[in-house]
């Protein structure tokens, strides 16, 4: 068990308010990943997106490129054409 203090009203009580919120209510979330310090050429690409919380049901999907905002934005917008995902 951890124990830390938070005072109340702080950015860090904010912070942690909304991080509870999203991992009781949201049943996945998707980041886009540009990580310089940990990429490892297939096994953890350069550019990636990681999907969902859990260990148990996250996965990452590599990317040949970076993603534009734009697209990003698109990809979580149904009524956008879809973007899909060519094998190599």
């Amino acid at each position: 068990l951890i124990d830390f203090y938070i005072e109340p009203g702080s950015i860090d009580a904010d912070g942690l308010f909304i991080l509870e919120e999203i991992f009781q209510f949201e049943p996945s979330y998707v980041r886009y990943d540009h990580d310089f310090e940990h990429e490892d050429k297939k096994r953890h690409p350069l550019n990636h997106l990681d999907i969902n919380y859990s260990s148990y049901g996250t996965f990452k999907l590599g990317l040949n490129k970076k993603i534009s905002t734009v697209n990003f934005e698109n990809m979580h917008d149904t009524n956008k054409d879809c973007l899909f995902v060519n094998e190599r």
